[in-house]
């Protein structure tokens, strides 16, 4: 069975009798042009997962394969700036967890400190994740924080690993007041810090001022 191979709307091979050697023409390509791979449809719809993980040496049935690419500049501009979005989510749960504890709710505090964990996993993973996928290290990348004063990602990131081991030290030994404190005060200052670094970063990378090359 023959099968067509798409990047984008263009067709780049025809025909293709293995998924397997599909995916790889394609990805090849995609870096070829300086571009990765974001989503991958057969026939229309988005590939199954196990395919995607162990793709066959036979078309499996699909008749057309496309592959839809992204620059990943853009795309990892745009990650960030939307991991700095959720930091306002990520605020408004510090600030419950610290009134919480301070009117000695207790259980519903702790579940704030949670989900304030949750987001700022979720941020850290874009970064993380945007650093891989542009081949270069933002850690690195230095920007301007006003007043002429300049910063590394790498300073953000550090803070953020200080602030979140108060939090778990004072949790840790049940310090409730501490816990409070830590969240009010110790994580909102690294909630500012980042809204500064990711905007800064992702207008850096959007600009084409933060070198390297894409990763597949």
């Amino acid at each position: 069975m023959s099968m067509r191979l798409l990047l984008d709307n263009d067709v780049i091979f025809t025909p293709r009798e293995s998924l397997a050697l599909a995916l790889k023409t394609g990805v090849e390509e995609a870096e070829r042009r300086g571009r990765i791979i974001i989503e991958v449809q057969g026939d229309g719809r988005p590939l199954a997962d196990e395919l995607l993980a162990a793709p066959p040496d036979n078309a499996s049935g699909i008749h057309e394969l496309k592959l839809i690419s992204a620059d990943p500049k853009l795309l990892v501009a745009e990650t960030l700036m939307q991991a700095a979005d959720s930091l306002r989510l990520a605020r408004q749960h510090q600030s419950a967890a610290s009134d919480k504890f301070l009117a000695n709710d207790t259980d519903g505090a702790l579940d704030e400190v949670k989900n304030a964990f949750s987001v700022w996993q979720a941020v850290r993973d874009a970064f993380e994740k945007s650093a891989q996928v542009l081949g270069t290290h933002l850690f690195e990348i230095r920007f301007d924080v006003g007043n002429g004063e300049t910063r590394t990602a790498r300073e953000d990131v550090d803070a953020l690993t200080a602030a979140l081991r108060e939090v778990r030290d004072a949790m840790e030994s049940q310090d409730w007041s501490a816990l409070a404190d830590a969240m009010e005060y110790g994580l909102s200052g690294v909630v500012d810090r980042w809204e500064v670094m990711l905007t800064a970063i992702a207008r850096t990378v959007r600009e084409g001022r933060a070198g390297g090359s894409p990763k597949a």
